[in-house]
């Protein structure tokens, strides 16, 4: 796998495991990203949704790189000249349809290499106080165990 680089992680416990999972490079949107151009990485996976995390995501990629958009914002921040001039691809990523069997051979072959994503297991009792936590983007993921923990 080539260099992978984590544009528009604006929450700080989202970065800790985009860097736990060992990409090469994390970004925070609302920073300047001026670093992000020129670095030529094969993969960023923008999280964000925010223009800016957008455009430095871009600008980071070298020619012939994918752009994965996971966060989806009021704007787009795409670049159809930067795209076009660079050979982009841009992917979309929202449900997982069909790629849960790609993804398992992946993790089986350890490329790439992820931390634990769960971040915590509860109850249905306390499955409310776990959606705020997930909306204030305080936690990556929570498990909600029907039968408990």
């Amino acid at each position: 796998m080539g260099t992978l680089a984590a544009v528009g992680m604006l929450a700080a416990e989202r970065r800790r495991f985009a860097a736990a999972s060992r990409v090469d490079e994390i970004f925070d949107p609302r920073k300047a990203c001026v670093r992000a151009a020129g670095l030529n990485v094969d993969v960023v996976i923008e999280c964000s949704g925010n223009d800016r995390g957008m455009r430095a995501g871009l600008q980071a990629l070298a020619p012939q790189g994918m752009l994965v958009v996971v966060g989806g914002g009021n704007t787009s921040g795409l670049d159809p000249m930067t795209i076009l001039l660079k050979e982009l691809r841009v992917q979309g990523s929202f449900t997982y349809v069909n790629k849960f069997d790609e993804t398992i051979a992946l993790l089986a072959a350890g490329d790439p290499e992820v931390a634990d994503l769960t971040t915590a297991v509860v109850s249905p009792k306390e499955a409310p106080a776990a959606f705020e936590t997930l909306s204030d983007a305080g936690t990556m993921n929570v498990l909600v165990a029907p039968n408990g923990y």
